[in-house]
């Protein structure tokens, strides 16, 4: 079995891809409290993939807050895991790493800009800590489609990094 870490606690990973608290409970149905639930299909893929081949027990954490910026804001790798004290990162970015994208209540055209470079900054500072410190890599999610497209990436990751053959 393997377990995600996110901030809301440890889970194990069950059969239907969700998460169980680790003594035995549920979440409430909407995903609350579980970031692998209330994620975004293309890391749920991921996810399920990452679950699927790494090995028994190991512990994937979501959203691993980066410890050297934990207080510049958002500073956080989608995946984190740890074999044979070796960390690998895993980021997913999607259209707001690569250009200026509009998301809801969006800023102005001016502060769209000025949001996009303070992103840009964040992905430099998260690239950098996490080459230091292991293995390192970038999934662009807007080229994932489906879960076959998710399971093909994360294969060839786990290949490079000889973790499956």
């Amino acid at each position: 079995r393997v377990l995600f870490r996110s901030e809301h606690g440890l889970f194990w990973i069950n059969v239907k891809n969700h998460l169980i608290g680790k003594d035995g409970s549920g979440t409430n149905g909407r995903g609350y409290g579980c970031s692998f639930c209330s994620q975004y299909k293309t890391e749920k893929w991921i996810g399920e993939t990452l679950a699927n081949q790494l090995p028994e027990d190991t512990v994937i954490n979501h959203n691993f807050c980066i410890p050297v910026i934990k207080n510049t804001r958002k500073c956080r790798v989608d995946f984190h895991f740890t074999i044979d004290q070796v960390e690998y990162f895993i980021e997913v970015n999607g259209a707001q790493h690569y250009t200026p994208t509009r998301f809801g209540l969006s800023p102005s055209n001016a502060d769209l800009e000025a949001t996009f470079v303070i992103q840009r900054e964040r992905d430099e500072k998260v690239k950098d800590y996490c080459k230091q410190i292991g293995c390192f890599t970038i999934i662009d999610g807007r080229k994932i489609k489906t879960q076959d497209h998710a399971k093909i990436e994360i294969d060839k990751r786990l290949k490079q990094w000889k973790i499956i053959k």
